[in-house]
Formats: structure tokens, sequence, C-alpha cells
């Protein structure tokens, strides 16, 4: 966790900066005044003429609570109406009534606004309308940045935002505004609003493939679960570190967190799931060049997948261990498991996985001018072939190669 502190102290002295900064340069890559320019759009979010279910107000007032009524009573209708026009078709009309429910939300109340901001948002992420979704984007980030320059720390108006970029796929300003939540409920020791940051921020790393990034919280997420006992939790933050462990490439990490998960399905007496896992490990000691480790871990794969009769999973143990005794150039071994194979795509009719396995027998009985074996393995593999239609003139090849050898 030193990697996460360090990262966190840094934060904290500069978290209103970088935000800032990153918020600029989003917005920039928005192409906001660019994008609408190109369309020969008015952006529809700062169209200026007072909408006529708005009161005449001559100064800035708060709205009473019977015009907030009536205001509110609109908006419904004009909601209803936007859903009617998207089911018939509508949709440039519908979002036409969409942005003018936005523009009446943003003179009522800014949590509103940019709730409804996502909801909108999300609406046309869906329907792949690219230039609305960049236009609610910029307004969200126009938020944003009031808020950090005005130091408005309003922790509902904090999710509220983080939610609505999550809403538009806007993960960056997303991960800066939880990153600020999650240092708050730190110092505040809100363990309850940590452990919710947490997640979000996990879900949102992986969302970018930011394996490295959310590594370091899942492991807190596990450290967190296993101190409250979380079994459940516990399972899903394992799986998730394994799978993230294997994305960046670090076999010894991996291997730690699977070996931990191999103990909760042993105890859980998860078998069928222990089988994949087994042949998981087996190439995470491939990968560091433990070829003995390898080889035991694929052979046990093996066997509980037989004894469960789950031949696919049978299959992929023995053709990856036979690939093991190949790379370390024991072809002997190779084709022993290789029988073993056949045996096993017999059993599932499996009939282009034999006609490959007879090609592979034949290639290292070539290798090692065991002609005989080589044209009797290519001559089953033709069978195979001619059967399925399917190649046959490839093992005709193979065939005549060999017996071209054998003459000279």
């Amino acid at each position: 966790m030193e990697y996460r502190e360090k990262n966190l102290k840094m934060f904290k002295t500069k978290i209103a900066i970088a935000t800032l900064l990153s918020l600029i340069s989003l917005g920039s890559n928005l192409v906001k005044i660019q994008a609408l320019e190109e369309t020969e759009k008015v952006n529809p979010l700062e169209i200026k003429e007072r909408d006529p279910i708005l009161p005449n107000r001559s100064t800035r007032r708060p709205f009473s609570p019977l015009e907030r009524s009536k205001i509110d009573k609109q908006i419904v209708k004009l909601e209803q109406e936007a859903k009617s026009e998207s089911l018939a078709g509508n949709e440039d009309r519908s979002f036409e009534l969409w942005y003018r429910i936005l523009r009446l939300k943003r003179e009522l109340d800014r949590p509103e606004e940019i709730k409804t901001l996502g909801d909108v948002g999300e609406l046309a992420w869906n329907k792949s309308r690219e230039l609305d979704v960049k236009i609610i984007t910029q307004r969200l980030l126009d938020i944003d940045r009031e808020a950090i320059l005005t130091g408005e720390n309003d922790r509902n108006l904090l999710l509220g935002l983080g939610k609505a970029y999550q809403q538009v796929r806007a993960f960056d300003p997303a991960i800066a505004i939880y990153e600020k939540i999650l240092i708050e409920a730190e110092q505040q020791q809100e363990d309850e609003t940590k452990l919710e940051t947490l997640k979000l921020l996990g879900t949102l790393y992986l969302a970018k493939f930011n394996y490295a990034k959310a590594a370091p919280i899942y492991e807190e997420l596990l450290k967190i679960a296993r101190s409250q006992n979380d079994n459940f939790n516990i399972g899903i933050y394992l799986t998730q570190l394994a799978e993230i462990y294997d994305r960046v490439a670090l076999p010894e990490n991996a291997l730690q967190i699977k070996q931990q998960i191999q103990q909760k399905y042993l105890s859980n007496g998860n078998i069928q799931a222990l089988v994949k896992l087994k042949i998981s490990i087996a190439q995470d000691y491939e990968t560091l060049q433990e070829p003995e480790k390898a080889s035991s871990n694929y052979q046990e794969a093996f066997d509980l997948a037989w004894s469960l009769q789950n031949l696919a999973a049978a299959s992929e143990a023995l053709e990856k261990l036979a690939s093991l005794y190949l790379d370390y150039n024991q072809p002997i071994a190779a084709i022993q498991i290789y029988q073993q194979l056949i045996k096993v795509q017999q059993q599932s009719y499996d009939f282009f996985g034999l006609m490959n396995t007879y090609d592979r027998i034949g290639d290292i009985y070539s290798k090692q001018n065991n002609f005989p074996g080589a044209i009797d393995a290519f001559q089953r593999g033709r069978e195979i072939a001619r059967s399925l239609q399917y190649q046959e003139s490839y093992f005709i090849e193979r065939i005549d190669r060999v017996k071209q050898e054998i003459k000279n």
C-alpha cells in the first residue's frame, strides 16, 4: 500500500490544480466550439430567450412555491412528450424537448440539472448521438470547473457529477471526482463512503483498462473485506485481482492470488471452478519458466476435469501440457499426452480436434525420422478430413512429403 499512500499524499497537495487542469484539457478535447460550428448549430443549452413556462422576473429572485409547482408540472408534461416523440422515431424532436427541459432545470436547481444532464447524456450515448453527448458533457465540465473555482465542495454535488460523468462515459473527470471524495472520506474516517468510493474507482479504472491503477484499489478492497469477514466479496475481489494481474502480465502476483482462490474453492467444494483455475495456475508457472510445477498443475486439471466428465477442459489441459513438453524438447512425452488427448476427443466427438492432434503427432514423428509413424498419423488425419470434407489435400501433401523423404 506504500504506492497508494504516496499517490494520495501527492493528490492531497495538488488536488484542486490537477483537477482543474484535467477539466480544462478535457474541455478542449471535446471541441466545444468547433463541433457546434461544424454543424452550424447554436448550443441548445445556451439559448438565452426566456422560456414561456418561466415567470417574468426582473431580478434573479427565487421561485415561489406556487411558481415552482407549476414549472415542475410543465416539465413532467415535456418529459412525457419527449418520450412519446422518441417512441415515434422522431429523435431530433425528442432531443429538442430534452434540451428545453435541461434549460428549465438549470433555472431551478443545480443538483436536479446535474441528474437530468446525466440521464439525457446516457440516452444520447445509447442512441449514438455523439454531438449531444459532447454538448452535455461540456455542460457538466463547466459546472465542475465553476465548483472548483468557487471552492464549492458539497458532497451531494460531487456525487451527482461523478454519476453523471459515468453516464456519459467521461471516465477521467469521474475519477477525479471520486479521488477527491476518497481523500475526504479517509480524512474524516467515513468507512462506508470510503468503501463505496473505492468500488466506483475500481470499476472506472477497469472501464479504462487501466489495470495498474485498478490493482491497488482492489487490493485495498480485499483488505477491507477480510477485516469484515466478508467471504462473498473476498471471493469477488480475489477473482478480480487474478484477472488484473493476468492482464498486466505479473504472474508472480497472479499466482499468489490464485492460490488463495484455490483454497477457497477447495474449502467450498467448488471443484468445477477449480479445473479452470488449475489450468491458469499452470500457465503462470509456465510463464515463470517452472515447467515441473506447470506440468503438475496441467495434469491435476486434467484429472479433475476427467473425473467430472468436463471433456472440453480435459482437452484444454492436455493440449497445453503437450505443448509444454514440446517447448522443453520432450517429444516422446508430448506424443503420450496426445494419445491421451485422442481418447478424450473421441469421447466428445471433437473431429476437428482429432484431425489436428493426428497432424501434430505426424509432425513430431516426421521430425524424428519415424516415417512409418508419421504416415500412419497423417493417414488417420486424412480420413477424418475426408469425412469432414475439409483440408484433405493438406494431409495428402504431408503424406507425399514423408514418402519423398523415405526415397531420399
